[in-house]
């Protein structure tokens, strides 16, 4: 069985390794995926399947909000995943 997946898209390095460090002290070492923006985001949901996505809504090339739509239509998440946003 495939373990659930945590993923982060966030665009500032520091921020996406602070949540990840949080999230690794807290149990999830080994499950968390970082994306950069861009299309990073998506080529992770399609290959990875997370199960639960935290996005910075304030990205400049493609803001969370946008990005989530995107994914949401292009049904690149599972249809179970959920979405945290980031500000």
């Amino acid at each position: 069985m495939i373990e659930p997946k945590i993923l982060i898209v966030e665009d500032d390095s520091i921020m996406s390794k602070l949540c990840e460090f949080y999230l690794s002290t807290s149990g999830f070492d080994g499950k968390i995926l970082l994306a950069h923006g861009r299309n990073d985001d998506v080529d992770k949901c399609l290959r990875y399947q997370p199960a639960l996505v935290f996005i910075n809504i304030f990205m400049p090339e493609k803001d969370g909000i946008v990005a989530t739509r995107e994914q949401r239509a292009g049904r690149v998440y599972k249809s179970d995943s959920c979405c945290i946003s980031l500000c």
